[in-house]
């Protein structure tokens, strides 16, 4: 009876144990709640933000697919939907559900810990769960989780992970009913390669390595075992694994120059450097991991030193070997220390497509939210195995548990603002072109324009440089030189990046719209010869050509802007701004009729679709509409007016051009009709719009008879 008392309290003091932990790092993280978008945040999400208040069909159906991602990660993309349609434009609250977020994923980094643990033979499922619930306040509370949780957009990498916990959890513990008990488990296994597995990858592909974590769990605790039928299965399964990912292999090595290879033309850095240098990244991360830091953090890190050679630096070498060491010793030690074996391993398998050849960014500290948890379960198993003293252990891990919570709640507060978020990452890395970038933008704004040119010195894009200056001087003096022009436009070391082709679209901004004075012509060049590097995305490219386009429109000619717009449409024929763009052109020019015709080839896309270019889209074809009612080309005007009104149906000045164009027409029952629809649907609530259709219902009144009658009043003298 008093051990099973015992035993009771201990599930209590567990229990108490985890809740405390999720308190206490709910409570950290509450200040970061007002921290600033950044990067991607804008590029992703402030369109959704901006337009929270729409129907969430429209939203779904534009913003339900991300460009970020080959398979659109349409799990991450629901969420920001869902925040927007609760929360609308409370970014606060957006960033606290990637709080709560991370809050479930540390629940499942304990569920699966103990799950790990028990594989790995530890019989009391009470310690387990005890140490399982240190491990994951850990995994919470490390400062290097900082830069995932509260930078919005990665919210793609956390549902990403806590769909690849729950996967996990339900393949290991089906892995461990078939070791232990010889049968059972295939649902749960289903789970987690059908359903969990799926969502997982839906909402970031770097979970298509899931796979591959279950072999590791193979490998270091299952070794394959159970029954003759659960083999032969489980023997199937990863034959098929097998020959997938072989598959994939020999596809990527014979498309190696596509895939892996062409996307370096718009990096900084080539194939063989990038290779060379994620070692040291690697080492990075671990000293991160194992020493935190903010100096060794502070999100951005585009300042790290690419190696050139292998001797260049000379922490290239002794990188290359520790990371063999590292992975060899996991090998060696999965029969004394499965644990650490499993977690290094773990941790390398984290970081096989972000860590290893494909072209992407050099560092970024959120590649290790998952790949963290193996390096903390690998220190513990090496903890347990050179020390068996409780006392020992519970003082280690509470140090670091208070240790930890203190760095992370340091971190969280240079994040709970934009000035103090980029002034301290700036104070750690003063090399970065990012952060420079940001501080010339700073410094611009604020008039300090000598300030902002120095820091634009440090940035290792010489084309963003050149553009960059290009705007200062248009804030200020109000003009550009062609002598300037010509020195950004002869720059041959240039390449394509997304600071440039946003500098560029500012450019053209400025230049068409805000009266920065410039040789509009040479400007033209300037893209021409940009449009000449090898492009990131047909994205990147359309925007160019519209951008050349505008120009061209500003300077008054029309055919050859339309025709720019032409071969904008044709990299991308299912987007129709620049349809759209080509009509405002023609109306622009007096050519009506000829714009007619691109502003009916938008609205057959955008009919197949909730209208993705609200209120441009809007504007033109009221233009057009209200130009040939003016005219009296009613048939014209009925045409543009339908044509909109499949686009947007909802819109009740298109719906009023209609009902005028009807009765211009002699068409007077329809146009009755929709008086009618008009009135049912709630009828107009502005008062512009009540008087238009008070004006069209006078217009249907029966005309009075010529001739006067017995009862009609005589004439006025």
């Amino acid at each position: 009876m008093r051990l099973a008392e015992a035993a009771d309290i201990r599930a209590v003091l567990v229990i108490t144990f985890i809740l405390a932990i999720l308190c206490g790092t709910y409570l950290v993280y509450m200040p970061g709640q007002s921290g600033p978008l950044i990067l991607d945040d804008f590029a992703h999400l402030v369109p959704i933000v901006d337009e929270s208040g729409e129907d969430p069909a429209y939203l779904w159906h534009k913003y339900g697919s991300s460009s970020s991602g080959r398979l659109g990660r349409p799990v991450a993309m629901a969420s920001f939907i869902v925040d927007a349609v609760a929360h609308g434009p409370d970014i606060s609250a957006w960033k606290r559900t990637n709080i709560l977020l991370h809050l479930v994923s540390g629940l499942l980094v304990a569920w699966f810990s103990c799950l790990i643990l028990t594989a790995s033979g530890q019989r009391d499922r009470r310690s387990a769960w005890a140490i399982s619930a240190v491990l994951a306040g850990i995994w919470l509370l490390h400062p290097l989780q900082v830069s995932t949780v509260l930078y919005l957009v990665q919210r793609m990498t956390e549902l990403s992970t806590l769909m690849v916990l729950i996967a996990l959890i339900c393949y290991t513990h089906g892995r461990l009913q078939q070791v232990q008990h010889g049968s059972g488990g295939w649902l749960s296994i289903a789970a987690a390669f059908f359903l969990f597995f799926p969502l997982a990858v839906s909402s970031k592909e770097s979970a298509l390595l899931f796979p591959i974590y279950c072999a590791i769990a193979e490998f270091v605790f299952f070794r394959l075992h159970g029954s003759d039928h659960a083999r032969k299965i489980i023997y199937t399964l990863f034959g098929g694994i097998l020959l997938a990912h072989v598959a994939i292999g020999i596809y990527l090595l014979i498309n190696f120059s596509d895939f892996v290879l062409e996307p370096y033309g718009i990096r900084e850095f080539t194939f063989a450097e990038r290779v060379l240098t994620q070692p040291r990244v690697i080492v990075l991360y671990l000293s991160q991991l194992l020493f935190p830091s903010q100096r060794k953090m502070g999100f951005f890190h585009d300042d790290f030193p690419v190696s050139h050679g292998p001797a260049d630096p000379l922490s290239t070498i002794p990188s290359i070997l520790l990371v063999i060491a590292l992975i060899g010793s996991a090998a060696r030690m999965r029969e004394r220390v499965p644990l650490y074996a499993f977690g290094v391993l773990f941790f390398f398998a984290n970081h096989l497509l972000e860590s290893t050849v494909f072209a992407l960014e050099m560092v970024f500290e959120h590649r290790n939210y998952l790949a963290s948890l193996g390096i903390f379960i690998a220190g513990f198993g090496l903890l347990q195995h050179f020390t068996q003293s409780r006392k020992w252990m519970v003082s280690v891990s509470i140090v670091c548990l208070l240790g930890l919570s203190f760095l992370t709640s340091q971190r969280i507060e240079t994040w709970t603002s934009s000035a103090g978020m980029f002034q301290y990452m700036y104070f750690v890395h003063p090399d970065s072109p990012r952060l420079n970038e940001i501080a010339a933008n700073m410094n611009s704004s604020a008039g300090n324009y000598d300030a902002a040119r120095e820091n634009l010195e440090k940035l290792n894009n010489s084309l963003a440089r050149g553009l960059q200056n290009l705007l200062i001087d248009c804030e200020e003096f109000g003009r550009i030189t062609p002598h300037a022009i010509t020195r950004v436009t002869g720059d041959e070391s240039a390449r394509i990046s997304g600071h440039v082709v946003s500098a560029l679209d500012l450019l053209v901004y400025e230049v068409s719209q805000s009266g920065c004075e410039a040789p509009v012509m040479q400007l033209v060049d300037l893209i021409d010869h940009v449009l000449a590097l090898p492009a990131r995305t047909v994205v990147d490219s359309q925007t160019l050509l519209v951008g050349k386009a505008r120009l061209m429109e500003s300077t008054g000619q029309a055919d050859a802007a339309v025709a720019v717009l032409e071969t904008a449409h044709k990299l991308r024929p299912d987007d129709a701004l620049p349809l759209y763009i080509a009509a405002r052109v023609l109306i622009g020019a007096g050519r009506l009729d000829e714009a007619v015709e691109p502003l009916l080839a938008a609205a057959e896309i955008e009919s197949r679709r909730i209208s993705l270019y609200r209120p441009i889209s809007t504007d033109i074809y009221k233009a057009a509409g209200n130009a040939y009612l003016a005219m009296k080309d009613h048939a014209r005007a009925l045409e543009v007016f339908e044509a909109a009104l499949s686009v947007e149906s909802d819109d009740l000045d298109f719906r009023l051009g209609k009902i005028e164009a009807l009765i211009g027409l002699g068409r007077r029952d329809e146009a009755h009709d929709e008086i009618a629809r008009v009135k049912t649907t709630g009828g107009p609530s502005v008062v512009e719009h009540r008087r238009a259709l008070g004006r069209l219902e006078e217009l249907l009144q029966p005309r009075p008879s010529a001739s006067v009658g017995v009862d009609s009043p005589a004439p006025a003298e």
